[in-house]
Formats: C-alpha cells, structure tokens, sequence
C-alpha cells in the first residue's frame, strides 16, 4: 500500500480463441510458500466486448477489480452521445456466460498462463 496513491482505470482489448471466448486471471505465486492461489474468469468476447480493471493500492484501501463488461465504465451521457449505451427492450431477455475458477495451486497457475498465452499467440 502506498499512501495518496490515485485511483487507476485501464481498458483492455482482450483476444478471443477459436471458441469465442478470452480469458483472465489474477494470481500470486508467493502464497503458502510458492504453492500459489488465484483466480480465473473465461468468458464470451461477443457478450462482453469490454474490459476494465481499476486498482487502488493506497494506504488503507488496497484493491483491484477485473470487471467484463458490455461496455466500459464511463459516463452515460458519453455513452449515450457515442451511440454505445446499451438498451434492452421491455420483455428483451439476454444471456450472459461468465464462469469463475478458483486456482488452488502451481499446477493450476501454470495450466491458465498456457492458456493465456496460447490467446497471446493468435
């Protein structure tokens, strides 16, 4: 933690695989002596074009959030002007598929950065 340390916001364009899907993750390696823990979200690129992560690593608040999403967190009005704010219409149904791994090791840690980096290689 840094004291006054600003708010971050970055937008990340995300590649897809062969199944339309991308895929992140977030992990840390030195934990329980190097066994490792993290996490992994996989996800549609077509049903969640976006992609933000904001860090706050302050003094006192210290956080990160990795957030898909169908458009990036900026104003409405912007969003509305630029012709991107998403509508859905009365009775409309949409469906979202977002699924969340828990990795409970290196061996885990190490099969998501294959995958990552295969998606880094297209």
């Amino acid at each position: 933690p840094t004291a006054g340390f600003a708010e971050r916001v970055y937008f990340h364009q995300l590649r897809k695989g062969p199944d339309g899907k991308t895929i992140v993750a977030m992990v840390n390696r030195g934990f329980q002596g190097g066994r490792g823990i993290g996490y992994a979200l996989r996800f549609p690129r077509d049903q969640f074009p976006c992609f933000t992560e904001w860090k706050m690593m302050g003094q006192g608040l210290y956080v990160v959030g990795t957030e898909p999403g169908n458009v990036n967190p900026v104003a409405r009005e912007t969003l509305r002007r630029e012709n991107r704010l998403p509508m859905i219409a009365p009775g409309e149904r949409k469906k979202y598929e977002l699924e969340f791994q828990v990795l409970t090791g290196a061996e885990e840690i190490r099969s998501v950065e294959k995958e990552i980096q295969s998606l880094q290689e297209k």
